[in-house]
């Protein structure tokens, strides 16, 4: 019985597939960009009159947490720069100081959080409202 001469090729090809299929695995950065969700836009809240158990108002300031108010940096490509002020590894957040001036309160993975610094300066993509 004769073996056909591209056994060897499809050997290597075969090798070569299951190695990338594991670097992809392994390596879950490169396939997908860092999300992060936000926890608040400092600066912008809505204000609710509340009544308390002893039936006196009280005003309620919540922060934002929409994308509505973020002031966009390139309104074109809806995306925002901005600075690392402040990392809190326990709750995983990040503060990040806008060109626009706001703050941005940001809750990260923890493997992408690892990889930021104070005073490292980042683009956030920021999705279009639903209904939109």
């Amino acid at each position: 019985m004769r073996r056909p001469h591209c056994m060897p090729v499809l050997c290597v090809l075969s090798l070569l597939g299951s190695v990338a299929v594991t670097v992809l695995t392994l390596c879950p950065a490169v396939a997908q960009a860092p999300r992060a969700k936000i926890v608040s836009v400092e600066g912008a809240a809505t204000a609710y009159q509340l009544e308390d158990i002893h039936g006196e108002l009280v005003t309620a300031d919540v922060p934002s947490q929409s994308t509505t108010d973020i002031k966009l940096s390139n309104p074109d490509q809806r995306t925002v720069e901005g600075k690392v002020i402040a990392l809190d590894g326990q709750t995983h957040q990040v503060k990040v100081h806008t060109r626009a001036g706001q703050t941005l309160v940001l809750e990260m993975d923890p493997r992408s959080l690892r990889n930021l610094r104070l005073g490292d300066t980042f683009t956030l993509a920021v999705p279009q409202p639903a209904g939109r």
